[in-house]
């Protein structure tokens, strides 16, 4: 599935008068079909595997070469992004203490929400 990610779509093609013509469906052999219905599976996968707003940025794209790269570039991080976050999230941690009656569950739940993003940012 991998390859249908990396190159694109498998397109048939044959050389008709000296130019590279895309065949007719009827024309397509047992391994181009495979090809084919690999293109298929790794669309559907990309497909289940985004949420809906991730769904709705590459539901315009053609092949799945397309779609792994428009899925991708919301998900880049420059280093500006990744700095203010955990200046963020130092100072969350800083300023943490318990609120007024609060359970010690609950406290605990937000410290550790806190330490976890800011061990996942480093």
């Amino acid at each position: 599935m991998w390859l249908s990610i990396a190159n694109g779509l498998h397109r048939p093609f044959k050389i008709k008068d000296g130019f590279k013509i895309p065949k007719a469906r009827n024309e397509y052999n047992n391994n181009y079909k495979k090809l084919l219905l690999m293109d298929v599976k790794a669309m559907t996968t990309l497909y289940c595997a985004l949420n809906r707003s991730g769904f709705n940025i590459i539901i315009s794209c053609k092949n799945t070469k397309d779609i792994w790269h428009a899925s991708q570039v919301p998900h880049e991080e420059n280093n500006q992004v990744k700095e203010s976050k955990i200046d963020t999230l130092v100072h969350q941690y800083e300023l943490f203490k318990m609120h007024y009656s609060e359970f010690i569950t609950s406290m605990f739940t937000r410290m550790t929400l806190i330490t976890n993003n800011l061990d996942a940012s480093w």
